[in-house]
């Protein structure tokens, strides 16, 4: 600190100034002035400091990188190909390397690129292109030759190499290549005739040789890189009776239970010959190693004959002989048993194994599988040739360890070590709540080998003890109770292993106010050194409605658990807590909250007509979270009884017959007008009395009806509904629980028939209503009964939980052969749709279908068709005779309509079905008035179109008369034969058109008293028919009329003035035929093509006198008529004339031009 100036010193808990530590402001370079830091002091957990060199932040991650296991310069180099050519002779091959690689920017720091060839000496320096900044470092590491690159960019390198390696001797001589992965092709040219040559390696690699006995052989191998050895001789089994053996699938078990004993080796080896029949194996057996028996053949152990064992010094050899059999194949399956004959191996002195080899086989892989007591591990040294994988532990006792080797002369030295023999146990705590009590389901899950004695002892805390059992076989276990704790022994347990325990234990919930509870877990205590607690783990199941809220701050040594479990619907909520530490005693604290039921509903509904009853069936899914308890509130809102002139809904009495029907909102206007009566807006009463005298001209009896008896089931198993207060009941079933339930609803009522067939309906002398009756009618020519009556039906709903409705609920209605039923509140076929469970009564109207053969008949009729571009307003003023019921066609189509209809001057209902309109009729015998009104989306081209009636009349049909209105520019051009026209024509001054003779106020009165609907003003058509399904009218706009009819008189006018040969008596009397005809087929359309037509020639006439006025008598203009000729090229007078002869020919034209009508013009 002396030899830093006073002025730079900092002061205690400040940063140094910037100026000192960081580099010069204008170089950017380091400041020798400045002060220089060599490194950071941090401090470890145990507070000592630890020195960090001052490095850059991307050397310090790439060191992170390294730490976590991730090299990022690993990926900046790639290797392209690897090519080595030379020769192999006397014990040395000199071979030259050439490898090809990609390499990216290294970003300033240098990459070390391995590129193997370990057993490679270089003969020279290496020859590196491509680069700028590399150096070579030798072969001494395991990684062999590696290439250091420094680059900034992307550079394609070739490295060549001139190298010698070391060619072990023979026979057969071997070369060793230790490539890096990367496809490659080697060369390799030997002083040898006619040698054979094969691989050892991984078994991918291809090898091709040439030569004959006067050529030296070469071999050509292409590999995927990788290890492997070039072997090549004089081999025997180039012969032609050689075996070639090849041993793909061998498995070797050597089981070693400790370190005294002596292992046993299971041998399985698949020998296969690629030339023959196998019919013998040599095998070398490993040092040190007898064998058990007689070596055997498949499942079969079909014994072989034996020659040997022969000593060696590389371990005793003996020949096994197939026997000469029928079945003898190209394959066999040879069994044998071993044994080593070891003396406690150890780390200093280990086991060397081997596995029996096959003389002479091309190749020998398979698999190794080491199986050791539990209570030791197998330690071994990494050899090549053999490769080891993951340890695991067996299904019953002791682990298995396995290996891979590719060659059978491969020694792998191994031994036991000895482990620390230990209990381990975890524990499971589930808590599940009921009503007066709490349960506790403890398990016990101990794992590992129990020594004998071993002695559990167990705080059950708070809890009472119910039971003691095995977990798994569910029998009852013994326990001593010594103070508070119980001590399990597991000796006397079956089996090998300890099994699970099962400790059940219950525990009083208390009657607090504030129902709090405590919970002492259990727990094991008093832990041996061999036994360790890994996990207590808590979960509590909140069954039923009853919810245990946890204060993990009042609560001890509980935690929330790392894992959660989630619940399906209809399964119990688990919440999971961890006791830490394990061992440890914890207390759980909370409160218990009563949790209100949540439930969703799905389902549809039918109602349908069942003879003289009126059957409702609703199903139901419900599906509740949690336990409903066996019980469900349940609301069903009941309809009060209707005294006579009672100041309510008349939507809950029987449906009289109106003399006027009403419609929707007019049902819903008169609901409501009765709901603020009865609130007390008693200044409306009156309007109410009116509107139930609309309905119903005659006061009705006293009306009554009782709350619906429904019937219900829950799971196809019936139930009870208790009634409560009002309009409440109790659902009861045990079925009714958590997770998902039917529920089914049914209601069987009869249809209210009040009056007796034998009344007939009198009718008021002074009026013509209805003084007395019902819907109720008979048939006075069948004798049959007909009704036409309002139903309602309340649809049960469940109160007092929280509800959700899924989806949509649908209403369909039936009826039978005789009566019909659809709903009153809207327009749909048969069919209702609720978006939830409708909390107002379902309204319905039941009604006797009509017979198919009605004596209806529509006298008088008058069709109004006002026709627009884009919509169509269609009135109907009908006088109908007999039926109940008027039915109207529409166009067919899924498109929406507007109607509004009246009967005798009074609202009445227009219900569609597909393509019908239904207007009820008041009754069958009188004559009715009907005025309907529909407004539809129909198109019409603004240029032309065929209008037809949108409405459909029934085939009894008298007069009828059919308006059309039309748009100002749109004229009528023709009408169907089938139509007579109701129209005159008028003359305003020089226009002629045609005018109905029937006064709208007359056509209104002619039907009846109804009301004539006012529509802008237009062209208007009149016609009159009976047959309302063949009328028909062409509609054409006036530009269209104009642009065809000026065509045509255009085109008669340059057919008379440039073609002379038309003007012929002939053409006028075509032109007067056609004119004619079309007087008789569409006089509309050639009215109104003669009105345009004269227009278009007096156009012309125009033209035509104005070009008389501008031509003279020695001169002819444009307009002109006759044809102007040319001077032909051909010509044989001189080209050249004087002024006279121009004169004279110019004089010569003009006197024949009338004979030769040809116009020469001189130059």
């Amino acid at each position: 600190m002396a030899a830093i100036r006073p002025g730079v010193a900092q002061e205690l808990g400040t940063y140094p100034p910037r100026s000192m530590i960081g580099p010069d402001a204008s170089s950017g370079k380091p400041n020798p002035d400045k002060l220089r830091i060599e490194g950071f002091f941090f401090l470890d957990r145990s507070g000592t400091p630890v020195l960090m060199p001052g490095v850059s932040y991307e050397e310090f991650d790439r060191l992170k990188n390294l730490e976590a296991g991730i090299d990022s310069r690993s990926d900046v180099f790639d290797f392209q190909s690897l090519e080595i050519i030379g020769t192999a002779s006397e014990g040395r091959a000199e071979l030259k390397v050439v490898i090809r690689l990609t390499i990216d920017s290294t970003g300033g720091r240098t990459v070390a690129i391995p590129l193997g060839m370990q057993n490679f000496h270089p003969l020279g320096p290496p020859d590196v292109t491509g680069l700028d900044d590399f150096h070579m470092a030798g072969s001494g590491s395991d990684s062999g030759h590696r290439l250091l690159v420094n680059t900034k960019q992307r550079h394609e390198a070739v490295v060549t190499m001139n190298v010698a390696a070391r060619v072990e001797p023979g026979p057969p001589s071997s070369l060793e290549f230790r490539l890096p992965d990367v496809p490659s092709q080697v060369r390799i040219a030997t002083d040898e005739n006619a040698v054979t040559g094969e691989i050892v390696g991984r078994g991918d690699e291809v090898i091709q040789s040439t030569g004959d006995a006067d050529k030296p052989s070469a071999f050509l191998i292409e590999s995927g890189g990788g290890t492997f050895t070039l072997r090549w001789g004089k081999l025997d089994r180039d012969g032609d009776n050689s075996p070639q053996l090849e041993i793909d699938n061998s498995s070797i078990v050597l089981q070693w239970d400790s370190p005294q004993d002596q292992p046993m080796v299971s041998c399985q080896m698949i020998v296969r010959n690629a030339r023959g029949v196998v019919d013998k194996v040599k095998l070398r057996l490993p040092k040190n190693s007898s064998l058990f028996g007689t070596p055997t053949l498949g499942t079969s152990e079909q014994e072989v004959e034996m020659i040997g064992p022969t000593p060696s010094p590389e371990g005793d050899t003996i020949e096994v002989r197939i026997p000469e059999i029928p079945e003898r194949q190209q394959r066999v399956d040879l069994r044998l048993t071993l044994q080593m004959n070891i003396d406690q191996p150890s780390a200093v002195t280990p086991m060397v194994f081997r596995v029996p080899e096959v003389i002479g086989a091309l190749r020998q892989r398979g698999e190794i599988q080491v199986m050791t007591g539990d209570d030791y591990r197998l330690r071994w040294r990494s050899r090549p040739w053999v490769q080891s994988t993951l340890a695991q532990p067996d299904d019953e006792s002791g682990r298995s360890y396995f290996f891979r080797y590719d060659r059978a002369s491969f020694d792998l030295p191994m031994w036991l070590a000895t482990t620390r023999r230990q209990l381990r146990v975890a524990t499971e705590a589930e808590i599940s709540l009921h009503d007066t009590i709490a349960r506790i389901d403890y398990r016990i899950l101990p794992s590992g080998r129990a020594t004998d004695g071993t002695v559990l002892k167990v705080d059950f805390g708070d809890w009472r003890l119910r039971s003691i059992e095995n977990s798994d076989s569910a029998q009852r276990i013994e326990a001593v109770q010594n103070g508070s704790y119980y001590e399990i022994y597991l000796e006397s347990l079956a089996g090998g292993d300890p099994a699970p325990i099962r400790m059940i234990g219950e525990h009083d919930l208390g009657h607090s106010d504030n129902r709090s509870v405590s919970f002492e877990l259990p727990r094991i205590t008093e832990i041996e050194d061999t036994m360790l607690v890994q996990s207590a783990n808590v979960s509590i199941a909140n069954r039923g409605r009853s919810l245990l809220v946890v204060d993990l701050e009042a609560s001890q040594n509980v935690d929330r658990s790392i894992l959660s479990e989630t619940s399906t619907i209809g399964e119990s909520s688990r919440t999971r807590y961890r006791v830490i530490p394990p061992d440890a005693s914890g207390k759980l604290v909370g409160r218990i909250v009563e949790q209100s039921p949540s439930i969703t509903i799905a389902g549809n509904a039918a109602i349908e007509v069942d003879q003289e009853n009126l059957r409702a069936t609703l199903d139901w899914t419900v599906t509740s979270s949690l336990d409903l308890e066996g019980r469900l509130p349940i609301q069903i809102p009941s309809l009060s009884p209707l005294p006579k002139n009672s100041d309510v809904s008349l939507a809950a009495q029987p449906f009289r017959q109106p003399s006027r029907t009403l419609d929707l909102a007019e049902v819903d206007s008169i609901n409501e007008q009765s709901t603020r009566v009865g609130a007390g807006e008693q200044g409306q009463a009156g309007d109410l009395e009116g509107l139930a005298e609309a309905m119903s001209p005659a006061a009705p009896d006293v009306e009554t009806e009782f709350p619906a008896q429904w019937t219900v089931s829950v799971n196809s198993l019936q139930a009870v509904l208790e009634p409560v207060e009002g309009d409440r009941y109790v659902l009861i079933s045990d079925q009714l629980a958590s997770g998902s339930m039917s529920v089914q609803w049914n209601l069987i009522r009869p249809l209210r028939r009040d009056v007796p067939p034998s009344e007939k309906r009198q009718a008021d002398s002074s009026n013509g209503e209805v003084t007395s009756g019902d819907l109720v009618d008979e048939d006075l020519a069948s004798g049959t009964t007909s009704i036409d009556q309002l139903e309602t039906i309340t649809i049960p709903r469940p109160v007092a939980v929280d509800t959700t409705f899924r989806g949509t609920m649908r209403v369909s209605l039936q009826g039978d052969l005789d009566t019909e039923l659809f709903s009153t509140d809207a327009s749909a076929e048969n069919m209702m749709v609720f978006d939830a469970l409708p909390r107002e009564p379902i309204r319905l109207r039941v009604r006797s279908r009509e017979a198919q053969d009605q004596n209806l008949f529509v006298s008088k009729a008058v069709l109004r068709s006002a026709v627009g571009y884009a919509t169509r307003m269609e009135q109907l003023l009908a006088e109908v005779q007999g039926g109940r019921e008027l039915r109207i066609g529409l166009p067919v189509g899924d498109f929406a309509i507007s109607a509004e209809a009246f009967v005798d001057a009074r609202p009445a209902v227009v219900r569609r079905d597909r393509t019908t309109l239904v207007i009820s009729l008041p009754d069958e015998t009188g004559t009715h008035s009907v005025d309907l009104r529909v407004w539809l989306p129909m198109v019409l081209s603004p240029m032309a179109g065929r209008v037809e009636p949108a409405l459909t009349l029934p085939l009894g049909v008298g007069s009828v008369y059919w308006e059309i209105a039309s748009p100002e520019s749109s004229h009528v051009i023709w009408a169907s034969p089938a139509l007579g026209r109701s129209m005159a024509w008028r003359y305003d001054r020089w226009r002629l058109y045609r005018e109905p003779t029937r006064a709208p106020q007359w056509l209104a009165d002619w039907v009846g008293e109804n009301q004539w609907v006012e529509i802008p003003e237009g062209n208007r058509y009149l016609y009159l028919g009976s047959d309302v399904r063949s009328f028909q009218a062409v509609l054409v706009s006036r530009s269209v009329l104009w642009a065809a009819t000026a065509s045509i008189v255009l085109f008669l006018a340059v057919l008379l003035t440039f073609f002379p040969q038309s003007r012929h008596p002939l053409t006028v009397v075509v032109a007067a035929v056609l004119f004619v005809g079309m007087l008789l087929v569409a006089p509309d359309a050639a009215v109104l093509a003669g009105q345009i037509g004269m227009i278009a020639l007096a156009l012309v006439a125009i033209m035509l006198a104005i070009r008389s006025l501008i031509q003279t008598g020695d001169q002819h203009s444009a307009l002109s008529s006759r044809p102007r000729g040319r001077r032909s090229d051909f010509s044989n007078r001189p080209s050249q004339e004087g002024p006279a002869s121009a004169s004279k020919s110019l004089s010569a034209t003009r006197s024949i031009a009338g004979s030769s009508r040809v116009n020469k013009v001189s130059p």
